[in-house]
């Protein structure tokens, strides 16, 4: 009966043990990462240390690439199950040659998590942002929250998510300056909701997806007297032409052609004309259905051509 019992017990504390040693290890090979990369610099590294996880204090951390934060906490638990996770708070700072972009407020946290083995996929991926401003770009965002986690339901697939509320524009884009006030620079909501699968799973060392299908499940976008809704499902090809039909529903569509006319992407009289066909068109309490069709490299709203469907990547 002991002998049972110490079977019982110890497979157990075998599996712990050699967890939290695997831990330890990818601990000492994070230490010696950040000392010899030639592409990530930091001022300072501080432990911290519980019985369920090692957190490492990473303070001033600089990428190659121009991505800074002032501190990012690395968390790697010592039992089961597998992965790491990277947080941080505001402000962090993206740069290239052309300009920097700093991002604080209240509240911004991002976090990722990467089961680190055997792969190092990327499991779940948030940012939050609440009050905070983008200078540099010069926009302020009352509250954002985006998603990224993986599912089941897909062929490395994954579950897309944002939810947004009265982001400022800055006023002196030159699409305000175009159309005369016909918006205001502040988009009031939004709301996204998607099944993603990608090509290949999505790697930390290599997280540049390759989008196949792309089931959206809910979309809403409310901007001024604009209201619109879309779901669908797309293909693509080689990870670039888009194939297949999103069902809109758009309410205070006139102001579309306000817009393209004021821009001059098309003359006053076909706007009108296409005003009038909308009326027909739309319901009761003026909103309008249509699919939006993209198949061989055409896309079509309804009956009206569109042009060429865009592309979802940059083709070599």
């Amino acid at each position: 009966m002991a002998r049972h019992t110490r079977k019982k017990i110890g497979l157990p504390m075998a599996y712990v043990l050699w967890w939290g040693i695997g831990s330890v290890v990818l601990y000492a090979g994070l230490g010696t990462a950040f000392d010899k990369s030639d592409d990530i610099s930091a001022s300072d590294r501080a432990i911290r240390f519980t019985p369920l996880r090692w957190t490492v204090r990473v303070d001033d951390l600089a990428t190659a690439d121009g991505l800074t934060f002032d501190a990012l906490d690395i968390s790697i638990p010592t039992t089961p199950p597998n992965g790491l996770r990277l947080s941080t708070k505001a402000p962090i700072t993206v740069a290239d040659e052309l300009q920097t972009i700093v991002i604080e407020g209240d509240r911004v946290e991002g976090d990722l998590k990467v089961n680190y083995w055997p792969f190092g996929e990327v499991e779940k991926a948030t940012l939050d942002i609440e009050d905070a401003t983008v200078s540099g770009a010069d926009v302020a965002i009352e509250a954002l929250h985006m998603k990224a986690a993986q599912s089941e339901d897909a062929h490395n697939g994954y579950t897309l998510m944002l939810d947004a509320a009265n982001i400022e524009l800055p006023q002196d884009l030159d699409l305000f300056g175009q159309i005369n006030g016909s918006l205001s620079n502040v988009i009031e909501s939004a709301h996204f909701e998607a099944l993603a699968g990608l090509k290949r799973p999505l790697l930390i060392q290599s997280a540049d997806p390759v989008i196949e299908t792309l089931d959206i499940a809910t979309a809403t976008m409310k901007w001024d007297d604009i209201e619109l809704a879309f779901d669908g499902k797309l293909t693509f090809e080689d990870g670039c032409d888009a194939q297949g039909q999103i069902n809109l529903a758009v309410k205070g569509w006139q102001t579309f052609f306000d817009v393209a006319v004021e821009m001059e992407m098309i003359e006053p009289q076909v706007a009108q004309s296409w005003k009038i066909v909308g009326g027909n068109l739309a319901d009761s309490e003026g909103r309008i259905a249509l699919p939006l069709t993209l198949a061989g490299q055409t896309m079509r709203l309804g009956p009206f051509p569109l042009g060429p469907s865009p592309l979802a990547c940059q083709r070599q």
